[in-house]
């Protein structure tokens, strides 16, 4: 596991100065002396660090995707990628409903992150990292996994990143309570600046997000690539799902064309002002293009309330007019907000004894 540590200061970012990555793992992600391939086999994960530097033994060289500075050519695929989970918030609503349950049955709760909380025989990121492993397994080259969290949940998150070896880089925003959070597309930011995701194709993932068992992420980014090719380098892909007319209220809503192109996207609109029902779900395969306008996003709104950016939806809503954006069509989701909601989560996993990202079936297109 690599960690970097990032101070913020006075709401307006990081000082920068209070880095700390192991040395060898830092030769791994800076200087790009190390590939790294993950496979899952058996119920275990095998980690294999593949040394390119001159002088070294390779294992398997083949297999691995172009270190960075290189001539973006690899033995087997251009497409790599890497993965962001948004995990910075504090956790309010569901800390909140915890303590007013009177039968103290889900005490246990308390102080839990909720990409850390169990959802069936997994913590809810662990069915993520499932999911990414399964995508590397069928050919994709998902090549590092960032989680960016706050210093009140940090050491939790390093703990449960032990589990995942150098897949995984925990970043710590600085902040200690809700009324420091820097909002979600912020704390993005601070990833791709801090870490060099600048000319990444990139997957964001709301830590509180789960989808029905029959998701397909190689089924995902097989789109994803597909739009690369056939629509321009420039296109990123968002997911959407069915909802009910009641429920659009509480959710950001996508209107799409006849090629599933973004044309509109409405933050919890009355039913009365759209037709669509395609829910959108924090879930984001931002194009290369995409991310670096997230430094212009956030300049333009620097003076405005947080909740105008905090949502990632906000960027998304900003973005669709300056780049294409495509929707995927998947089955649901689960969102893991309050006690309730997290309990239905959790209660459908173990009810079907499955793991989200574990099925070979294909994701609907």
């Amino acid at each position: 596991m690599t960690t970097l540590h990032l101070r913020h200061v006075a709401g307006r970012g990081h000082s920068g100065g209070a880095v700390s990555v192991g040395v060898r793992l830092g030769r791994v992600f800076s200087s790009s002396s190390v590939s790294v391939l993950f496979v899952c086999g058996g119920g275990c994960w095998r980690w294999w660090l593949v040394v390119v530097a001159v002088g070294t033994e390779q294992k398997n060289p083949a297999r691995f995707s172009h270190p960075r500075g290189s001539s973006g050519v690899t033995a087997t695929t251009t497409n790599g990628m890497r993965a962001v989970v948004l995990a910075a918030g504090y956790g309010t609503r569901l800390e909140r409903d915890v303590r007013a349950d009177v039968t103290g049955v889900h005490s246990h709760l308390l102080g839990c992150p909720k990409p850390l909380l169990p959802v069936g025989a997994l913590p809810l990121a662990s069915h993520w990292m499932r999911a990414l492993g399964e995508a590397n397994a069928r050919g994709h080259h998902v090549e590092h996994v960032y989680v960016v969290t706050n210093e009140l949940f940090h050491a939790k998150f390093k703990a449960w990143a032990q589990d995942y070896g150098p897949f995984v880089t925990v970043v710590n925003d600085g902040t200690t309570q809700n009324e420091e959070r820097l909002g979600a597309i912020a704390c993005l930011q601070l990833v791709v600046e801090q870490c060099g995701l600048q000319e990444d194709h990139t997957i964001v993932i709301g830590g509180d997000t789960l989808f029905y068992e029959d998701f397909n992420l190689s089924a995902v980014i097989d789109r994803f690539f597909g739009l690369q090719e056939h629509r321009g380098p420039e296109c990123s892909l968002v997911l959407s799902y069915s909802c009910a007319d009641h429920e659009t209220t509480k959710f950001g809503i996508l209107e799409v064309d006849e090629t599933r192109k973004v044309t509109a996207f409405l933050e919890k609109p009355s039913a009365k002002e759209t037709s669509s029902r395609r829910a959108c779900p924090c879930f984001y395969v931002y194009s290369k293009h995409a991310l670096p306008l997230l430094k212009d996003f956030l300049h333009e709104r620097k003076d405005a309330p947080l909740e105008a950016r905090d949502a990632p939806g906000n960027f998304l809503a900003w973005l669709y007019p300056r780049k294409p954006v495509y929707a995927f069509e998947v089955s649901g989701r689960f969102d893991v907000g309050g006690l309730q909601s997290y309990l239905a989560c959790h209660k459908h996993f173990v009810d079907r004894d499955v793991s989200f990202g574990s099925t070979q079936a294909d994701a609907a297109t």
